[in-house]
């Protein structure tokens, strides 16, 4: 018998007569050997698969990026930046979770109640301000800035007199409160402080009332989307 002794690899890598060459699996890279342990095979080169596309990797790598950071923006962030584009389903969904983590805020408390009245949940919405200022009455002392609110005075009038309607019906005085801040924020304080009595005869705390009619008494008061120029 001619060549090397039995048992011997005569030059090849896995046994008699086979080809030192690495062989890969064409769809996914990886070195193709016969019974070869999993450790032996190394690191993926996907330049090597027939499914290496730079360009569509570069562009999903990108949007990875984009998606990190989009999630690491905190949801007031990312709340408000809605509220500025319009979407207020998304706004008051990323807002009211940030308020979970920070229950103290009112001022927030009370920007997601007023998305609420202009998605027509009047009551909740109501609710939610109201509270927002019989926990901390000095809320009162800055009006609504309805220009942070998308649909400009016609949404917000809409909005107002659902809570009016509201607010003439027994035992809500919270909607009268919350009728009475919507007219300051629009600069009608006369309207405010019609409101603001028919609350405090509906029983509303007397230190929010107090506070509340000695703000809409100094003549500093300032409103929101009707103060700015060319409203009426």
């Amino acid at each position: 018998m001619s060549g090397g002794p039995i048992g011997v690899n005569m030059g090849t890598n896995w046994g008699w007569g086979a080809s030192s060459a690495v062989h890969r699996d064409a769809s996914t890279g990886y070195p193709v050997g016969w019974n070869q342990p999993g450790a032996s095979y190394g690191a993926f080169d996907p330049r090597l698969s027939v499914h290496y596309k730079p360009a569509e990797i570069a562009a999903a790598r990108e949007r990875e990026r984009l998606e990190d950071a989009e999630a690491k923006r905190s949801y007031l962030d990312r709340g408000m930046s809605a509220l500025a584009k319009g979407d207020l389903e998304l706004a008051e969904q990323l807002l009211s979770e940030h308020l979970r983590g920070t229950p103290e805020d009112v001022a927030l408390a009370r920007t997601i109640g007023v998305i609420e009245l202009l998605l027509k949940r009047t009551d909740l919405g109501v609710k939610r301000i109201a509270s927002a200022y019989t926990a901390d009455p000095l809320l009162c002392e800055t009006p609504i800035d309805l220009r942070a609110f998308p649909g400009g005075t016609t949404q917000i009038r809409r909005a107002a007199s659902d809570v009016a309607t509201l607010a003439t019906k027994p035992g809500r005085a919270d909607a009268a409160l919350v009728a009475a801040a919507l007219a300051q924020a629009r600069g009608d304080r006369a309207v405010a402080m019609r409101f603001l009595e028919r609350a405090a005869a509906g029983g509303l705390e007397q230190t929010l009332v107090a506070r509340f009619r000695g703000t809409l008494a100094r003549p500093d008061q300032s409103a929101g989307l009707d103060s700015r120029p060319g409203k009426k």
